[in-house]
């Protein structure tokens, strides 16, 4: 299985999930030390990291066809089984770690604990995956009863457009919002050369115009972010689906990604509070120290899973119905 993975995709989607710590490190730092949500790093960052994610992971999509009922469902429940299972096992370690053992920079609550099911305050990271969730539950209903790729497009279109309406209704607006980024990376995918999955100017040229339309949607600041992100998410890829160069560790993160998205804040926390301890004050060591420690952890783990496969099942659940 392993030796069927792209490695460009596995290692864009790995420097996603390092930008994702990297984000998180930073924004969880005090302004007095320069961090914080207005970090200029950090701002550059949360303008397509997440968008990229979503983005490969359409990449990889598998196609929907309808085949009956009972095959919709099964696909209906593997989907829940992958990402609702991680989310509720990882959720709950995190909440019970912060809750019982230490407060880090953000208290949790015995209520947000009640609540983890459906409302992710808890454990913030948490929002991708419901997201991620709904989006492909959604993907699979609209491919199955609709087979006019155009009206697929409109469909989400007006998705998006309705998501940058619905802000104060936040997961469901993340919902709408970055389905048009998945259904991106499903296109680039049909678009692609067969073997080496390279994706030319014209298309990505073709994606950036049907961006620029969006702002007569009326929110220019949204659509605005939107452009952004597909413009340096499709730069990402083209560099690296093009690129001789290839990293181990940005390979094994993305190959593994579910590991250094649900651990990486049981690294960066306990980093955090060691040099807050140790009076410490520069920015430079916060970040280098968080995101290395979070990054090792994760590498380690991953070669843990490697030999022990029963670890597998604890961040990829659906493995066992495939058995």
């Amino acid at each position: 299985m392993k030796d069927n993975r792209i490695k460009w995709i596995d290692e864009v989607r790995g420097l996603a999930i390092i930008l994702v710590i990297l984000g998180h490190v930073i924004g969880g730092l005090s302004a007095d030390i320069g961090g914080g949500d207005d970090n200029a790093l950090r701002q550059l960052v949360y303008s397509f990291h997440m968008p990229l994610m979503f983005v490969v992971s359409g990449l990889v999509a598998s196609d929907n066809n309808y085949d009956g009922i009972n095959k919709f469902l099964q696909r209906i429940i593997r989907l829940v089984v992958a990402l609702y299972m991680p989310y509720l096992l990882w959720g709950y370690l995190f909440w019970g770690t912060k809750y019982f053992i230490y407060a880090g920079n953000v208290s949790v609550s015995l209520k947000q604990g009640m609540e983890l099911f459906w409302n992710y305050s808890a454990w913030v990271p948490g929002w991708y995956l419901l997201t991620l969730l709904f989006i492909k539950i959604m993907d699979l209903i609209i491919d199955s009863f609709l087979d006019e790729p155009k009206i697929k497009l409109m469909l989400w279109i007006g998705l998006f457009i309705l998501g940058g309406w619905l802000q104060d209704t936040y997961l469901i607006a993340n919902i709408l919002k970055f389905g048009i980024y998945f259904q991106i990376g499903k296109n680039l995918k049909s678009m692609a050369v067969k073997e080496n999955h390279i994706i030319n100017s014209k298309n990505c040229f073709m994606i950036l115009c049907v961006a620029s339309i969006f702002r007569f949607a009326g929110d220019l600041n949204y659509i605005m972010d939107f452009g952004i992100a597909v413009s340096i998410s499709l730069m990402i890829i083209l560099l690296f689906s093009k690129a001789e160069y290839h990293s181990m560790i940005m390979e094994t993160m993305g190959r593994s990604s579910m590991v250094p998205y649900v651990l990486h804040a049981y690294m960066t926390i306990p980093i955090r509070i060691i040099l807050q301890k140790l009076g410490c004050q520069d920015f430079a060591v916060f970040v280098i120290a968080e995101t290395g420690a979070a990054i090792l952890f994760s590498l380690i783990v991953i070669k843990c899973i490697d030999h022990f496969k029963w670890m597998k099942v604890l961040f990829y659940p659906a493995t066992v119905l495939s058995k």
